[in-house]
């Protein structure tokens, strides 16, 4: 009964994943660095300064659903867990 239970909750996890694909995908990232130039460097203006650097990247993407491709694994993810379903009931009684 446990393993039943265990693949059910497998199937639901995979449903889950298979309908976070209609939702877009945000990426970001920030970093920061620091570096001294040194004095002893001719015609700088930043000579024997500290000069900061930061960074922030973002990215978002998305994939439209035009061939149904999404919409057919979630329905598959679906199916899988409604058996899945079944077949804890099955154990249960």
């Amino acid at each position: 009964m446990a393993a039943a239970a265990a693949r059910f909750r497998g199937a639901r996890t995979a449903v889950a994943r298979a309908r976070s694909a209609y939702f877009s995908t945000i990426t970001a990232n920030a970093s920061f660095n620091q570096s001294h130039v040194s004095s002893n460097v001719v015609y700088r203006s930043n000579a024997g300064k500290t000069v900061p650097d930061y960074l922030i990247n973002a990215q978002v993407s998305w994939e439209p659903d035009l061939w149904r491709r999404i919409s057919r694994a979630a329905e598959g993810g679906q199916a899988k867990a409604q058996a899945s379903a079944a077949d804890l009931q099955s154990a249960i009684l």
